[in-house]
């Protein structure tokens, strides 16, 4: 009996000894916490139609290969740090960036390696941590091929952030280990990412890739033709879809009839769809002269620039003395019908030339609205080649879309202006042409948030940049179609900019029917002090060639004219 009692005595303080070792180990190893669970199911693949001749295979791994490099997180913030999302570089560089989700099925990757370096084109080609594992002959073309590598990480709401942290780095070292030195991406493997994504990024100091355009969609895996991919991605044949600055993403392993329509298809894209060349992410997110913040944060904004749009300017003032002063008409808003709200004696007053007298034989180029990249690009570069500077009049509604493009603009030295964000009229067309209404109360109202609303916007892309000592976006403002009424006028110089400018000569060259009747109406009204009204939009297809020759045909003449900003005169 007693020796019973004495053996149950030692098994109880095994098994009480036995509870506190294991409390005190797992306490110092959390990553048992997860032992037993089940592993987290793959996201599951497209059905290939077939697979690599060899989809396995092995590679000689150097011992001593590089070690991921050393991070180190400031360890009171890193619980609540999260990495911003890129879905594009926000910058004024011309260049797309080529991503793709590798997958090893239907052996298309020496394809896609060999159109890439036909069009000498790097991409950034994101793996899974088991692909790596498993297709290190494929990890290892890529690196030999000069692209960089990104990490796919797991999506899985069962892991936390340290487990998928750790993971990502064993990923690292493995790719490491195949010789890879460049910087190492990471994304999630499919949709958006998460906190958790975000939290692991900021921690282990990775870059957060996604992408702004997915070329891929599930609905041409059947699709054989690049042609016909592009028929469905792009819906129309001639619209260049592709920014500056924008990632694009490509799924591997989705076609389910060709292992060589994805590079054929990258090819076309390439060649039609877009105007800049394909660079490095890396280089192209490293490249800090041309980036920028978007949006601006008011810190950032130039004093003079920071919210100078608002109502109250015209407090105290003669209104009809400012408006003298500071509207630049067009000679054919030259009467009553056309400017309501005006007296007789008060149009008197009202420029109708639309010029800006000066000494220097200065000549303005102007652009309304708003266009794509091959329009605006096309034209900047016109204006490059010609040492021409010029005014863009933007109308802001859809520049939220494009930011990088306006960025562009005014990086080039050229002088931002406001044309209303959403072409708000200043008096109402009553349907020929010939008649105008004035605005009612609520519709000045309307305009007033409009235009503060344009300039907002304005200032969050732009707001920053300097030219020749003076900003880049100016309190300059243009009256959608040239129409104006004395409330709708009133409304802009109150709200504090310095000049409404129509133009001494309005081209219509969104109806222009070739380059050379452009050209000629442009020739004709060249003189000094004219301010040339055109247009950026889509439909201007002649404009920049036009502009192009009347630039070189002042060039032979050894012309004393220039061409130059507003902002040079209209301060």
């Amino acid at each position: 009996m007693r020796m019973r009692q004495i053996r149950t005595t030692v098994i109880l303080l095994v098994l009480i000894a036995g509870v506190i070792f294991c409390a005190f180990y797992f306490e110092k190893h959390p990553f048992l916490e997860n032992a037993g669970r089940p592993t987290p199911t793959p996201e599951p693949q497209p059905s290939p139609t077939f697979r690599a001749f060899n989809p396995i295979r092995t590679v000689e791994v150097s011992p001593t290969a590089t070690p991921s490099p050393t991070r180190d997180p400031d360890e009171e913030t890193a619980q609540t740090e999260m990495a911003d999302v890129v879905t594009r570089v926000y910058t004024a560089e011309e260049g797309i960036i080529l991503t793709f989700n590798y997958s090893p099925e239907n052996g298309e990757l020496p394809y896609v390696l060999e159109a890439l370096e036909k069009i000498n084109a790097p991409a950034v080609f994101f793996v899974k941590g088991e692909d790596l594992a498993q297709f290190a002959d494929d990890i290892i073309s890529i690196i030999r091929a000069g692209h960089e590598i990104g990490i796919l990480m797991e999506k899985d709401s069962r892991l936390q952030a340290d487990r998928l942290l750790e993971m990502v780095e064993e990923n690292e070292r493995l790719l490491r280990s195949y010789g890879y030195t460049d910087e190492v991406f990471v994304r999630t493997a499919y949709g958006t990412p998460t906190d958790t994504h975000r939290i692991v990024a900021s921690r282990g100091g990775y870059r957060l890739i996604s992408f702004l355009a997915d070329l891929m969609p599930a609905n041409v895996s059947r699709l054989t033709e690049p042609d016909q991919i592009m028929s469905v991605v792009f819906n129309t044949d001639n619209n260049v879809a592709l920014q500056r600055g924008e990632i694009v993403s490509f799924q591997m392993g989705l076609f389910q009839y060709s292992n060589t329509v994805l590079a054929d298809y990258i090819q076309e894209i390439v060649a039609k769809k877009s105007v800049y060349p394909v660079k490095r992410l890396s280089s192209m997110l490293d490249n800090k002269e041309l980036q920028y913040t978007y949006p601006l944060k008011d810190e950032q904004i130039l004093p003079e620039v920071l919210n100078a749009v608002h109502p109250g300017h015209l407090v105290g003032k003669d209104v009809m003395s400012e408006l003298e002063k500071r509207y630049l008409g067009a000679d054919w808003v030259d009467r009553a019908s056309f400017l309501p709200g005006f007296t007789r004696e008060e149009i008197i007053r009202l420029d109708r030339r639309g010029l800006v007298q000066n000494n220097e034989g200065y000549v303005f180029l102007t652009f309304d609205d708003w266009g794509p990249d091959e329009t605006l690009t096309k034209l900047l570069k016109v204006l490059e080649k010609h040492g021409a500077k010029a005014t863009f009049f933007v109308r802001t509604n859809n520049i939220g879309y494009n930011p990088n493009l306006l960025r562009a603009i005014a990086m080039a030295g050229h002088t931002i202006a406001s044309h209303t964000d959403s072409h708000f009229p200043l008096s109402h067309d009553t349907g020929n042409g010939r008649v105008f209404e004035t605005l009612t109360d609520e519709e000045a109202l309307d305009l007033q948030k409009d235009l503060v609303l344009s300039y907002e916007k304005l200032q969050r892309v732009v707001g920053d940049i300097e030219i020749d000592g003076k900003p880049a976006l100016s309190l300059l403002f243009r009256p959608p179609t040239l129409a104006v009424s004395k409330i709708g006028l009133q409304t802009v110089i109150d709200c504090g900019f310095h000049y409404s400018v129509s133009g001494s000569f309005s081209t219509e060259d969104y109806k222009a029917t070739s380059e050379q009747s452009l050209y000629w109406s442009l020739l004709r009204n060249t003189k000094s002090g004219a301010v040339l009204v055109m247009h950026m939009s889509q439909n201007s297809i002649y404009t920049a060639d036009a502009v192009d020759k009347l630039l070189t045909e002042m060039e032979r003449r050894k012309s004393p004219l220039k061409f130059v900003s507003l902002s040079e005169c209209l301060h």
